[in-house]
């Protein structure tokens, strides 16, 4: 069970930050004026910066989720074998 709990919880962390990313404007745009965002704003301008959060980084961050979530769903019969 232990081994299902950080990738479900990465999971369900990710899915959530890149569906509010594409969905939520506000969301977007107070993720590039934090940390690495800046970097994209200082390159690209604020709108532009929006917009490649919305349109790439969002769908990636839930890529990434479900990529988590089908190892937790895997881990179990990953780890079954070993006993």
């Amino acid at each position: 069970m232990k081994e299902i709990l950080v990738p479900l919880l990465m999971g369900i962390a990710f899915c959530g930050v890149g569906y509010a990313q594409i969905r939520y404007v506000a969301f977007a745009r107070w993720g590039i004026n934090r940390g690495q965002g800046r970097i994209w704003r200082t390159l690209l301008g604020e709108e532009r910066a929006v917009k490649l959060t919305q349109r790439f980084f969002g769908p990636l961050l839930i890529v990434f989720g479900v990529l988590s979530l089908l190892v937790a769903a895997a881990a179990p019969f990953m780890s079954a074998g070993h006993h």
